[in-house]
């Protein structure tokens, strides 16, 4: 109340530390920390703490879409928007939302500041332009596989949509609408 954050800080995080060595974790003490530490412009212990009420299992909705919000502001306070906006693309490209990666790394390289974070962007978008176009070989290359069969084809459409999500130019156009004229031409489709 007398906003002396160091102090309410620090004396919480004795409370916290005491109530673990009896085997609690106060998950609401943990957010009030976060919530502090931000305000105290502490970023990495508030990340730290808002990391505890999202790996909680008892968090309830409202707590854990807090501690979300409050974690992405503690990471821009620890490491900068830039180094955020490229670790988000990172977890995208992981998760094979390629497109989705791809438009948050070009909203990178419009808007960033942090030249080692944009070198670092490029090497990934690099990365995973070779990947998409390797898949996406990858897959026209089966689908004309299934097509030159006897069939049946079923398998022919969900390669044709798969290719669709990889990033724009990183698959032949002309081959892939080739591609869809012999497999609507095919028995199965």
């Amino acid at each position: 109340d007398d906003r002396q954050l160091e102090a309410g800080l620090a004396e919480a995080g004795e409370v916290l530390a005491e109530l673990q060595r009896h085997g609690v974790d106060s998950i609401a003490l943990r957010q009030l920390l976060g919530t502090w530490a931000l305000e105290a412009e502490d970023g990495e212990q508030a990340e730290r703490h808002f990391a505890g009420v999202i790996a909680s299992q008892e968090s309830s909705q409202l707590l854990l879409e807090q501690a979300q919000r409050g974690l992405r502001d503690a990471q821009v306070m620890a490491y900068g928007a830039d180094a955020v906006t490229l670790a988000d693309a990172q977890a995208l490209y992981a998760d094979e939302q390629w497109q989705a990666a791809e438009e948050l790394l070009k909203q990178l390289f419009l808007g960033g500041e942090d030249g080692d974070v944009l070198r670092e962007a490029e090497q990934v978008r690099d990365q995973m332009r070779a990947a998409a176009t390797a898949l996406g070989a990858a897959l026209m290359g089966e689908a004309d596989q299934i097509l030159s069969g006897s069939g049946p084809y079923d398998g022919v459409g969900p390669l044709l949509l798969r290719i669709e999500t990889l990033p724009g130019g990183s698959w032949n156009s002309l081959e892939l609408e080739r591609l869809r004229r012999w497999y609507s031409e095919s028995d199965g489709a």
